[in-house]
């Protein structure tokens, strides 16, 4: 089912209707679920925010999961109601986090990640949970963010067992972050030999957007094997930036980018 953009039911039909769709698909990744709730966020409308939060207190899980997926993004159908209910939605997300319900942590993470909101401290909670799913939705929930916790908690996945977990807290350190500090450039730098493709090249990117030289040889090593990605394509240009006389980079990414 694709997104309903031009439907016409009302907010609680909607609700109702995607109530029905998430008491059906206990995996919570059901094309038709997610297709209603895409419609419910385009809705700036009270009435949803206030049957979301109080799905969020339900002791049915169908209904709290559901209830933080409505909360992550409602009204982002403008960007003038964008986050318009981010800090009513924080107290019943946050409340969340404590859920004994793997599939509600995640959702709570991911929409306080969405939102930009929640107190580090209790994400980072759930940094070592035994779910790498709710390892990577910490690494989503502090991607981005600059505190010392934050900062502290994403280093520390980005060394997680698991390569999507390594991937994401990569990325919200490298990319999402803007902090140029010796601990961010030392936890990019520890992954640039990472035995997972994406983790390398997010690293590279971070370092290369610091201007850190050191990621120049992995840069032109990775140039060399002959498809290079979109992000070691940029990587490229980045160092370029910081280190113009570097000349077999810049041969390398021209010729690559033909």
């Amino acid at each position: 089912m694709n997104d309903m953009t031009s439907d016409n039911r009302t907010s609680e039909e909607l609700l109702a209707a995607a109530l029905a769709s998430a008491r059906s698909d206990p995996s919570d990744q059901s094309e038709e679920r997610w297709a209603l709730v895409r419609t419910l966020h385009r809705r700036a409308d009270r009435t949803i925010f206030q049957k979301a939060a109080s799905w969020c207190l339900s002791n049915d899980v169908a209904e709290r999961v559901l209830g933080a997926d409505l909360l992550a993004q409602l009204g982002a159908g403008s960007d003038a109601s964008r986050r318009l209910f981010a800090p009513q939605s924080e107290p019943f997300l946050s409340k969340l986090l404590r859920d004994p319900e793997d599939r509600v942590v995640m959702s709570a993470l991911y929409a306080l990640g969405h939102l930009d909101a929640g107190d580090p401290a209790e994400i980072a909670q759930s940094s070592t949970h035994t779910s790498p799913d709710v390892r990577h939705a910490v690494a989503y929930a502090l991607g981005g963010r600059i505190d010392a916790l934050s900062i502290q908690v994403l280093t520390a996945l980005s060394n997680d067992p698991d390569d999507e977990v390594r991937d994401w807290a990569t990325f919200g350190l490298g990319t999402l972050c803007e902090l140029d500090t010796a601990d961010v450039r030392e936890a990019l730098f520890a992954r640039v030999s990472d035995c997972h493709s994406d983790v390398r090249e997010e690293a590279l990117l971070g370092l290369a957007t610091r201007g850190d030289q050191r990621a120049v040889p992995h840069i032109i090593s990775a140039l060399k094997e002959g498809s290079p990605s979109h992000l070691i394509l940029e990587a490229a240009e980045e160092m370029l930036k910081a280190c113009p006389s570097e000349d077999e980079l810049r041969h390398l990414a021209t010729e690559r980018r033909q």
